[in-house]
């Protein structure tokens, strides 16, 4: 993002907001630079009714990167509810809070991408 640009510099609790929003749920503040949003997601799946967990993590990287994770889990609407559901994504929620992201943005060098492929013998 450029210095110029009204999101600059990147804040991860605003660049969840419209999400947190249309779903009403809060943005959670996990570290000084990531935030979290989680939401449920009612659908069907050829016609079997399921409910999706979300999870969408921000977590800027420097004053003009932002890196967005997003997790999913998906059950059948009918044990969404249930008591080892709720466990197991009471446990996917705890370590995804606990996640901890790369502090530099990833590169790929030009003379990486020149190489010749591993599967190519000649």
């Amino acid at each position: 993002i450029a210095e110029n640009s009204p999101l600059y510099p990147v804040d991860p609790q605003k660049a969840l907001e419209h999400f947190a929003n249309k779903h009403g749920v809060p943005v959670q503040s996990l570290h000084p630079d990531v935030a979290m949003i989680r939401f449920d997601l009612p659908t069907t799946d050829r016609g079997q009714p399921i409910v999706i967990r979300s999870w969408q993590i921000a977590h800027a990287i420097s004053k003009a990167d932002l890196r967005i994770a997003l997790f999913t889990y998906t059950l059948l609407a009918k044990e969404f509810g249930s008591a080892s559901a709720l466990d197991e994504m009471n446990l996917l929620d705890r370590e995804l809070s606990a996640a901890e992201f790369a502090p530099i943005v990833g590169e790929s060098p030009d003379d990486v991408r020149k190489q010749k492929p591993w599967w190519k013998f000649w």
